[in-house]
């Protein structure tokens, strides 16, 4: 099936005649949604924020920012009206180096 809207309708009936039909919808959405990321500075904020675009509008931003022991923190944004997000952390980070994971999940998965 192509990406769009699509109905099922299902029938059933039995040895007598008594039929029941279900109907269900759903949608099919193979795009990926576009993600950016900006820089967050240099490195002297304890707790950065991280922003960028998207153009999965009301989409779920997902950013993982991971120390070197692998402490995380796991934070979220939603995409604006605009297609922007923004997020900030809010467990002062300690000095050290981390890893960060940011990624967008759309209404389909």
């Amino acid at each position: 099936l192509p990406d769009g809207e699509f109905t099922v309708d299902v029938s059933v009936r039995d040895g007598v005649g008594n039929e029941t039909t279900e109907t269900v919808t759903g949608v099919i959405d193979t795009d990926a949604p576009s993600l950016t990321v900006n820089g967050v500075g240099d490195g002297r904020d304890v707790t950065p924020e991280f922003s960028g675009t998207s153009n999965e509008i009301g989409g779920t931003v997902t950013v993982t920012v991971t120390d070197a022991n692998g402490v995380e923190q796991t934070l979220t944004a939603s995409v604006q009206s605009d297609g922007s997000w923004s997020v900030e952390v809010p467990n002062a980070l300690a000095q050290g180096d981390y890893t960060t994971e940011v990624v967008i999940s759309d209404g389909a998965g």
